[in-house]
């Protein structure tokens, strides 16, 4: 933003302009489901950046949409190795305080 806009103010709005998620997942859901709804979530996004990189108007922007779209993609790739690891071995996810998150590639910034 700084490079491009310089010292004009950054406005962050407060609410994301993209729907969220229609979820319907409660602490008794299996963790299956929710890798399910995320990797929906990866696919609208990647949808909605290249949509936006599609509409850009210069070649600055297109270039970062086209680059955020295929991060999303190589978010939903990654969950979903984890939907196949589930479905492969049911109970990877239920075991004892579950190496609280060290070693899960999914969880990150």
């Amino acid at each position: 933003f700084g490079q491009r806009f310089g010292a004009r103010e950054l406005r962050i709005p407060e609410r994301s302009f993209l729907k969220p998620e229609e979820a319907g997942f409660n602490d008794a859901s299996p963790v299956l489901d929710l890798f399910k709804i995320a990797l929906n979530a990866e696919k609208k996004s990647e949808e909605y950046y290249g949509g936006a990189a599609k509409a850009a108007q210069d070649a600055d922007s297109r270039r970062i949409l086209e680059y955020l779209s295929r991060v999303e993609r190589s978010h939903y790739f990654m969950v979903q190795s984890e939907i196949n690891l589930l479905e492969t071995y049911p109970d990877y996810y239920n075991v004892e305080k579950f190496h609280e998150g060290q070693d899960l590639f999914h969880v990150g910034p």
